[in-house]
This record gives structure tokens, C-alpha cells and sequence, in this order.
């Protein structure tokens, strides 16, 4: 099978599994977003963001880890004033015979009633999942890929001041 239909598989079973769970959700809590994302970073391998998507009225539950094919994967999950979930979930980017690398094209997939979008860029491959319609998830795959072009903090740094502040 085709490693970005397992990939869009694994996102959408994540997401129906942690979206609807009132109890558990995340592992992290957006209280300890810094925690967390130094915590994924340094399992997946690169720097992890989280994307700001207040603007879309979305605030940042929290995130966890999990298995994907043998590799750790990344779930963040967001909610808006309607107690609407959406995830993004990351993992190291596939390898491509096709040689068409990073190129950030976002595609819409719906697997088992989930629809989600995906794309590849930089180390990762990602994907936003919701009950969001097709506008709105490349609306906010856009925005999601715009705030990945800002710098941010290396993780080396935050674990530098982290160490320093205790």
C-alpha cells in the first residue's frame, strides 16, 4: 500500500480515537506546550511546532505521542469555542521514489468518514484532520505551512534555559 495512504490511515485513526475522548485527550496539556514540544522534538528527531490558530479560532488542547509503522508520530489537537477537535499529526517524511520531494502540495483525502488533508515539507509529513469541509482544512494546511517558514527557538536553546531556570 502506498506509504501516504497508510500514513492519511494512521492520522484518521488517531484522530477518531483522541478527537472524541473527553477524559484523556492529550498526554501534554497546552499548560505544558514548551514541555511537550521539546519532548516530540527529540523523539521524532527535528524540531516540532505548534501552530498558532487563534486567528481560526482554534486554541491548542495539547498533544501526544504515538507509534506509526514502527516510527513515533506526532498528534496535536486543537478545539474552538463549539468543542470542535481538530489534530494535526506528524511523522518523519516518507521516502519518495518519485523524486518529488518536499514539495508542500497539499491533497485531500478521506479515510473511514475522516477527511483530512496532507502534505510533505521539510523533515515531516503532516496531516490536519476534522470535521472541517475541504475549504477550511487547506485554508488552515496554508496557514499551518506560512508559520513553518518563521524561525523559531532551537530545541538545544530551550533546553539550555530550561535547565537554567530550575
Amino acid at each position: 500500500e502506498p506509504p501516504a495512504v497508510s500514513f492519511t490511515r494512521q492520522a484518521a485513526n488517531a484522530h477518531v480515537l483522541y478527537a472524541s475522548d473527553l477524559q484523556h485527550p492529550v498526554e501534554f496539556g497546552a499548560d505544558q506546550q514548551e514541555k511537550m514540544l521539546l519532548w516530540l522534538s527529540e523523539r521524532l528527531g527535528q524540531a516540532v511546532h505548534a501552530p498558532n490558530l487563534q486567528d481560526l479560532g482554534f486554541t491548542l488542547v495539547g498533544g501526544r505521542l504515538l507509534p506509526a509503522s514502527g516510527q513515533p508520530a506526532a498528534q496535536l489537537m486543537y478545539e474552538n469555542p463549539d468543542a470542535e477537535r481538530i489534530t494535526l499529526y506528524i511523522r518523519s517524511n516518507w521516502s519518495s521514489s518519485s523524486g518529488s520531494a518536499q514539495d508542500g502540495t497539499v491533497t485531500f483525502a478521506s479515510e473511514g468518514g475522516v477527511s483530512s488533508v496532507y502534505w510533505r515539507e521539510g523533515p515531516f509529513a503532516y496531516a490536519l484532520l476534522g470535521e472541517l469541509d475541504r475549504e477550511q482544512l487547506f485554508a488552515t494546511a496554508k496557514i499551518i505551512q506560512q508559520q513553518r517558514t518563521v524561525p523559531a527557538v532551537a530545541p538545544e536553546q530551550t533546553a539550555t534555559t530550561e535547565k537554567g531556570a530550575t
